[in-house]
């Protein structure tokens, strides 16, 4: 076959020279062309990218904490900041200081709050001046407070009497009028009208005679001897740590009496109630003669010596020690009597 038969032949039918130099020259042609001076560091800007599937494609795998390269100083977005929550105590605190200094005036109603037994009311007021009376030695305390509360207590020098009122607190107080000789001090509070009542707080020598005399306002009195005469129609009467001497009287209507304390050699007591409760402690190793009346209250002794004994069920008799001269009456109408021995 010659030159020109071969130019209409099938390509197949060629000699293999031929089809190889065809291919070369084909693949010349589909050869991408190359810069002129190509480096290794520019090869990668003709690179072809790589082909990625759609974002939709690829699986999910979960929150991934953006990786921030070294040479990108910020990143592409702001992290937002976590809301700051304030404590609910601060407000707690903060509105309980507003209430308490709203609130001044609650210092009153507190001094006039009644304890029990022992602590009837706040001691001193340390923001006030007592006034102050000069009397002789075992002097005679005689104070009239129809509606106020008065505690008084040993721990001043024998010559004077520090009396202390709420007086400077308010300002629409009854007055305060004193009266004293060499032995006796009176002081009275004048509650006419509309004045409101005074408490008292008064301190003297640990030797002193007392008479006390209240309508509805609590007594007490705290580590003092001598002859006491503490009257109070619904008040409670309060003495501790005393010690009687001469004749003395606890007497109260319908409130109770409180007694623990001594009693002295050759001394009569007498506690007295309508309806309130009695409760006397005497140290174990007193003498005395007991006698207990009550209507239709309770008694319970701690001395076997004063029981109620048939058949008056009603009173109970007793010598307490070695032939006692020291008298100790308790008589209640409706108020139970409880007779203790100290601890």
């Amino acid at each position: 076959m010659d030159n020109q038969e071969m130019q209409f032949a099938d390509p197949a039918w060629r000699p293999p020279h031929e089809r190889e130099s065809k291919a070369s020259v084909q693949n010349q042609q589909l050869d991408v062309p190359q810069p002129i001076n190509k480096s290794p560091d520019n090869q990668v800007q003709w690179e072809a990218a790589p082909t990625q599937q759609p974002y939709m494609d690829a699986p999910y795998a979960g929150y991934r904490e953006y990786q921030v390269s070294p040479l990108q100083s910020n990143p592409p977005y702001a992290r937002p900041q976590q809301r700051k929550h304030h404590n609910p105590f601060i407000w707690l605190i903060v509105a309980f200081i507003i209430i308490m200094m709203m609130g001044g005036g609650l210092r009153t109603s507190f001094n006039s709050v009644r304890m029990s037994p022992g602590m009837l009311y706040p001691r001193h007021h340390e923001s006030y001046q007592p006034q102050q009376f000069t009397v002789g030695d075992h002097p005679t305390i005689v104070i009239n407070d129809p509606y106020g509360s008065v505690h008084i207590h040993a721990g001043g020098p024998t010559d004077l009497v520090s009396v202390l009122t709420n007086q400077e607190e308010r300002g629409d107080v009854a007055p305060l009028i004193p009266q004293s000789d060499k032995n006796t001090l009176t002081i009275s509070v004048d509650s006419a009208g509309d004045a409101e009542e005074v408490d008292l707080d008064v301190t003297v020598a640990n030797e002193a005679n007392i008479t006390v005399q209240t309508n509805d306002g609590d007594i007490e009195v705290d580590n003092v001897n001598g002859q006491l005469s503490l009257t109070s129609d619904s008040g409670t009467i309060n003495a501790s740590q005393v010690t009687l001497e001469g004749k003395s009287t606890l007497q109260n209507n319908s409130g109770s009496i409180w007694f623990d304390g001594t009693i002295a050699p050759d001394s009569t007591s007498r506690f007295q109630a309508s309806s309130g409760s009695i409760d006397v402690t005497l140290p174990q190793d007193v003498s005395f003669h007991g006698d207990v009346i009550t209507n239709s209250g309770s008694f319970n002794s701690d001395f076997p010596e004063v029981r109620i004994q048939s058949p008056d069920a009603h009173q109970a008799h007793g010598n307490v020690g070695n032939d006692p001269p020291t008298t100790v009456t308790i008589t209640s109408d409706s108020g139970p009597i409880d007779l203790h021995k100290a601890s």
